[in-house]
């Protein structure tokens, strides 16, 4: 038994799919949105400001001085990328 395309009505254009690509981007975007709020939502409740908080299970994020450590790193790789490459001696 082999599946065949569903009939289309006559006079009907074809609906078109994304291609693959669209389709993963897609998909990383929803991804990258979740990770987003979480870390929004650890921001929000660090501050003492607001009086309702998220629980923490559903946030996030870490330890502030971790974060300001890799951040530093990030930053120092990404403005000389040759500290990446292995030494020649």
């Amino acid at each position: 038994m082999t599946a065949s395309a569903p009939a289309r009505e006559p006079g009907r254009a074809p609906v078109p799919i994304h291609p693959l690509a669209v389709r993963i981007t897609h998909w990383l975007n929803a991804i990258a949105i979740l990770i987003m709020i979480g870390s929004g939502w650890r921001i929000w409740n660090s501050s003492p400001i607001f009086d309702f908080h998220f629980p923490v299970g559903i946030t996030l994020g870490g330890d502030v001085e971790l974060s300001a450590i890799v951040t530093d790193l990030l930053c120092a790789f990404m403005s000389n990328p040759d500290l990446l490459k292995a030494s020649s001696a």
